[in-house]
């Protein structure tokens, strides 16, 4: 797959409850929170619960905001453990003690049981919570500036994750011109970097580096750190510059391997280098990387989460460049079925997974099951993304190439062209995909005996290898099928 994994998102996720607000603790509930919210932070996960269940004990007959803090810090727990359906068993409790309580308790237990469908990948039940949780929260009255900035964050992340750039986009800003005041918060760094990563998925690549470079200048924690060098690398390596990424996913991995309960973090890390080991031709060496990830996910993850997809797509990939085709098809079809449950069936990772396997069948020369993938794919893209995308310039491209491969030559120069003009601007003319169309576009015209056209777009298709080689020895190479047509 020559579309990089989406990098994770520093989400805000759940904002566990404190007793700063509570009035007049008794001594046994607020000890208990006490003792339960020190356990939590030192990852003392059974004796926190039992904490926090001695503290629903104790607020059980009063109710109110110590029961609802209580159930929440109880599903918190579970849901860092990732036992979800106990977490969303307490959160439901905290919601309905909280109805009857002050607004703010209410928007905070939906922006919990919202964070816990999002771990999932339930991406649509998550927006629609973390709506409900804004819509309260957008009332003065009832919350602080920093708590409406925090959900509109974590809002926004969803409908990006949903494939809905341009509702992430506006919530984004939103959240920005809220936390203006607080340039070092942590809401602010979650903000910046999945900004900069909406840009990046979207082709502004100038404005998401900009993006992280603010949010790596004002971070001095670990976690922050990691993530803004992960997405960082993400970025160097959609621009083809893998040695540069290589080392910043290395420097995050380090980071995230530090630390207790980043599982999952760790696993996007080892998926991201598998990538980078693949596109950089090291085969062995990216197995072994994404095989470390899956297992991770496997066990960290629900079974129809759209990053064990990525890894699958990943590994598909692998096998396909072994020539491993069964494999890499029945790999390709599970992370297909994964990702149209998980984002719904117009989502933009469809297109990338239904082009994949397109690639597959062309491997095999089936390019009559090919080409509806890659239309398919094509119209998923437009649809989501907008006239012009690299996703959509790369679908075109390997529609060039499947035409060229039936000696469909008119189409698949038409198509050439399309995708180069895409490429130079989504990418810029010095992109290593663009020495792939180049090259593409050559052959054809070679082949059909157009030699004087093919030679100057050869020559730029090596000057362009050339400078990209003198920049990153191990620089990107395309995932894109080269079809020779058979004399």
């Amino acid at each position: 797959m020559r579309f990089g994994v989406s990098a994770f998102r520093a989400c805000s996720g759940a904002l566990v409850m404190t007793t700063a607000c509570a009035v007049a603790q008794s001594p046994d509930w607020g000890a208990a929170i006490r003792a339960g919210d020190q356990f939590r932070l030192q990852g003392r996960w059974e004796e926190a619960k039992a904490q926090y269940r001695l503290a629903i004990e104790a607020a059980e007959t009063e109710g109110g905001y110590r029961l609802v803090t209580s159930l929440s810090n109880l599903g918190y727990v579970y849901r860092r453990e990732r036992h979800f359906s106990e977490a969303e068993t307490y959160y439901g409790r905290a919601l309905d003690a909280a109805r009857n309580g002050q607004p703010l308790d209410s928007a905070l237990v939906l922006n919990n049981l919202a964070a816990l469908y999002h771990q999932q990948g339930l991406y649509a039940r998550a927006a629609d919570l973390y709506a409900k949780a804004v819509k309260i929260l957008e009332d003065p009255a009832s919350s602080q500036p920093s708590d409406l900035a925090r959900t509109l964050n974590n809002q926004a992340a969803a409908e990006h994750a949903r494939g809905r750039y341009r509702d992430a986009e506006r919530l984004y800003r939103r959240a920005l011109s809220l936390t203006a005041d607080a340039p070092q918060s942590y809401t602010r760094l979650s903000v910046l970097n999945n900004l900069a990563e909406l840009y990046g998925a979207t082709g502004r690549r100038e404005e998401a580096r900009t993006l992280y470079k603010q949010a790596m200048s004002a971070s001095g924690q670990a976690p922050e750190s990691a993530v803004l060098l992960n997405n960082l690398a993400s970025l160097s390596r959609q621009e083809g510059h893998n040695v540069q990424a290589e080392r910043l996913y290395t420097r995050a991995l380090a980071i995230w391997q530090k630390m207790p309960g980043r599982e999952e973090e760790i696993a996007t890390c080892l998926h991201n280098l598998a990538e980078v080991h693949l596109s950089a031709g090291r085969v062995k060496r990216a197995e072994q990387f994404y095989t470390r990830a899956l297992e991770q996910q496997r066990e960290t993850l629900p079974p129809q989460h759209p990053a064990i997809a990525a890894t699958l797509t990943g590994m598909a990939r692998l096998r396909r460049i072994q020539r491993r085709y069964d494999e890499a098809e029945r790999l390709y079809r599970e992370a297909l079925d994964i990702r149209e449950r998980a984002l719904g069936p117009v989502h933009p990772e469809v297109g990338v997974t239904l082009a994949n396997l397109a690639h597959t069948y062309c491997a095999k020369g089936d390019y009559r099951d090919a080409e509806p993938l890659y239309i398919r794919a094509l119209g998923l893209w437009r649809e989501s993304l907008g006239s012009a995308h690299r996703y959509i310039a790369s679908g075109l491209h390997s529609l060039a190439g499947l035409c060229r491969a039936e000696r469909r030559n008119d189409e698949a120069e038409r198509l050439y062209r399309q995708a180069l003009e895409m490429e130079e601007v989504t990418l810029g003319p010095e992109h290593p995909q663009v020495a792939e169309t180049l090259s593409g576009l050559a052959g054809m015209l070679r082949h059909t005996g157009r030699k004087r056209e093919a030679k100057p777009l050869e020559r730029r298709a090596r000057d362009i290898r050339a400078r990209q080689s003198t920049e990153d020895p191990a620089a990107m190479t395309v995932d894109v099928e080269d079809f020779e047509t058979k004399d």
